[in-house]
């Protein structure tokens, strides 16, 4: 069948090694380029790289070592709450580019983020949340825990003006990156910050899930979800 649509299969063990052979090269995020020098005129890109530059929709990017999914589907929820078509795709099981012929412009994709699917993304959502930066994943990054840092902190490295950052004020990000670099407006969140609701959802409870909810919070607020809007959200979460 390949034969029939001039389809040439590579395999074997060195199938990497003809990667420069080609323009473009559609990058699966769990296969690590450890040993693979790309060079000039080869452009490795990925389904999220793709749906960021080109799904004709509002998008919030979320990732972080610990707690995004929770982040993830909480800020989905509150934006459904608040009468918003939202989306929630990527890492947390739904392949960002499933929706791409169904959204619009009014249309808000929540995308849940890897390190993995944002080392060669080359563009950045209208929102991004970093909940936390800890060592892992170092085994698929030729630069280690550098690796692991650059790739996650794509999600904001091309943000705008108009657009907004929110982070982890209680890790900080001392040594990670120059805040003053980042061009959009900047949020940092702290795990002893005050909610400004009531969470009455007993598989919320905690201090972790206090940060997931502030992270969802100003994330939703960037879009104008309410306070009352995001606490029945919160309420009803399965997150």
């Amino acid at each position: 069948k390949l034969d029939d649509k001039n389809v040439t299969l590579i395999c074997g063990d060195s199938y990497m090694d003809s990667l420069n052979d080609f323009d473009i090269v559609m990058k699966s995020p769990g296969i690590a380029f450890l040993d693979v020098d790309i060079k000039d005129g080869t452009l490795v890109t990925c389904q999220t790289d793709l749906f960021l530059k080109f799904a004709p929709c509002r998008k919030v990017g979320i990732t972080g070592s610990k707690g995004k999914t929770t982040t993830s589907t909480l800020i989905y929820d509150m934006l459904k709450e608040g009468g918003f078509d939202a989306r929630l795709i990527g890492n947390i099981g739904v392949p960002v580019l499933e929706d791409i012929n169904t959204v619009t412009p009014e249309t808000i994709a929540v995308i849940e983020m890897s390190s993995h699917q944002l080392e060669f993304t080359t563009s950045s959502p209208e929102v991004a949340v970093l909940t936390n930066i800890y060592e892992e994943h170092l085994d698929h990054y030729r630069d280690g825990f550098r690796g692991y840092v650059n790739a996650k902190l794509n999600i904001v490295r091309r943000q705008k003006e108009g657009d907004t950052f929110i982070y982890n004020a209680t890790q900080g990000l001392d040594g990670l990156c120059d805040l003053g670099k980042i061009k959009s407006h900047k949020v940092g969140v702290k795990k002893d910050a005050p909610l400004p609701f009531a969470v009455n959802n007993e598989h919320l409870l905690g201090e972790h899930n206090r940060q997931d909810i502030l992270f969802a919070f100003e994330a939703a607020k960037h879009f104008g979800v309410d306070i009352a809007a995001a606490e029945r959200a919160v309420e009803n979460s399965a997150a």
